[in-house]
Formats: structure tokens, sequence, C-alpha cells
């Protein structure tokens, strides 16, 4: 939270017992004058409550142990009086019920997941043959990958290309460097990049892991290369780095079809996740609108 929240404000909201802490809710706090906001920050596709068990308890007693933790957490967000809260829940999180009784909305989120990266002949296989032939197309014509890459240089890529597709990079020089360098710097996170024999690169992304999953986190594409098949080497390359490292590979989700079409085609499985909101404000709500309009 420290690196994904770098020049702004988190905090958690805990439920505790006889000194142990049984939950947690960890988020960004933002204000805007006199708005009070809890949102999910970027580069985090899931915060929402994390249960710590006691030892011994059976799946009934898991439930209800769950049940208690969310109530308490309830009554601390109604006790804050935010205008608008906003989080992505894990997948794994069964009591969307409960935040919806209590005056939430509850919508379906997707990611993409290579559920397992250990047989990567095997995966290969299924991988479907157009992204095949961009493999092989990128080997044959000679790309090359480079792990080398500086996070400054790979900052100003990412800008670069989609400033090359008509759009701003929304996240600060700050924060992409931050999650970076923090990431990089735990031995969890990398750049790879791809580039032809001219010097042109082509693509780079940062990808982050830990023992269950690596996420495609920061892709950066050229536009006047997105047809050499940089793009789906540098996935190759970086499930081959990621062998022995973690166990799945998430595309970190689109709800755009285009982008969710290329990721399909990486013999991946979709991976239902929950957004969980609740707007009191008229000004958020109108906000809200406007961005989701654009």
């Amino acid at each position: 939270m420290d690196a994904i929240c770098v020049g702004k404000t988190w905090d958690v909201l805990l439920v505790e017992e006889n000194g142990e802490v049984l939950g947690a809710l960890p988020y960004l706090w933002v204000r805007k004058g006199f708005l009070k906001m809890i949102l999910q920050p970027v580069f985090s596709q899931n915060n929402g409550v994390h249960f710590f068990y006691p030892e011994g308890v059976d799946e009934a007693g898991r439930e209800a142990f769950e049940r208690r933790v969310c109530e308490d957490i309830l009554a601390q967000l109604k006790a804050l009086k935010v205008d608008w809260f906003m989080q992505d829940f894990d997948p794994t999180f069964r009591h969307h019920a409960l935040f919806e009784e209590a005056g939430y909305h509850v919508s379906e989120r997707v990611t993409y997941i290579i559920p397992d990266i250990s047989d990567l002949e095997s995966l290969f296989k299924r991988f479907t043959s157009a992204k095949q032939r961009h493999i092989r197309k990128a080997e044959r014509n000679g790309l090359q990958v480079g792990w080398d890459m500086d996070v400054s240089a790979f900052h100003e890529f990412h800008t670069e290309t989609l400033r090359l597709r008509g759009r701003t990079n929304i996240n600060s020089r700050l924060l992409e460097e931050t999650v970076c360098r923090k990431a990089i710097d735990r031995g969890q996170g990398r750049i790879i990049s791809v580039h032809d024999a001219e010097g042109n690169l082509h693509s780079a992304l940062f990808f982050v892991w830990d023992e269950r999953f690596a996420y495609y986190l920061i892709p950066a594409i050229h536009p006047t290369f997105k047809a050499s098949g940089a793009s789906t080497l540098m996935v190759w390359r970086a499930l081959h780095f990621l062998q022995g490292k973690t166990k799945a590979f998430d595309f970190e989700g689109s709800m755009d079809p285009q982008i969710a079409n290329s990721y399909k085609q990486f013999a991946t499985e979709k991976r239902i996740y929950h957004r969980v909101e609740r707007v009191d404000s008229l000004i958020c709500r109108f906000y809200k609108w406007l961005k989701e309009r654009h």
C-alpha cells in the first residue's frame, strides 16, 4: 500500500478481539474538499476484507467467522460516513449479500488468467494459432528481449506510447517509478523490453509476482510496431522467466472486449471478481457518471 498509494493517504479498518486481529480492510483515503472517499488504488486488482482465521476452525466456522468480521467492517464504514466507497474484492470473497443489504451495489468484473504455467510446452500448444504465429514471426525477424530497461525510461516509453494513441498517462511519474522500484527491490518485479536490430523499442512490460500469481501490470506497446509480434513475444518470455517463481499468470483483466479477446488467445480462463460500491453524494454520482461516459 505504501507504493501504490505514494503521495496519498491510506489506512486500514481492523476487527480485533482480545488483542487479536480477526479481519482488516486496507483502503486508499481520498479527500476532495468536504468529500470523503475510499477508492480502489491504481495497480491493485483487489482490496476488500482480509480474514485471519483462528486455528482449527472448520468450514462452517469459517463462514460464521467471516460474516462476523464483515458485519464489524460494515459498522465501521457506516461510522466513517464516506461519500463514495469503491473497492474491488478478491474472487474468493463470498459475502457480497451482506454489503448489498447495507446499501452497496455489487457488480461483476472480469480478469483472465493462465492457471498453470509449469508446463510451457503444453501451454504453447493451447495458444491460438495466431498467438503462436506472432511468437514465431518475432523470433524469425530477430527481435531481441532485454531485461535492463531503466525505470525512468520505462515510464517515458509508456507515456509516449499512450500519447501516440491519443491518450494521456493518468499515472504520475512518481507513482509508476515508485511501484516499479519497490517491486524490483523486493525481488518481485521486472521490466522486460523487446527491440529490433536497429534499436527500435517495440514493447515493454512491467510485471510483478508472488508465490501464487504473476500480474501483467503495466504494458507499453508502440503503435508503429503493434503487428511485429513483440507484445506476444514479451509475454511468452516473461512466462519462461516466471517458471518456478509462481504458479499462475493474471492478465489483470479487461472490460474492453477487444483487449479481452487478445487475452483469451493465451489459453486463459475467465475469473470473476466483484466491485463493491456505494455513492451517497450527488456530486460524486455526477462525477462517476461523467467518468463512465468517457
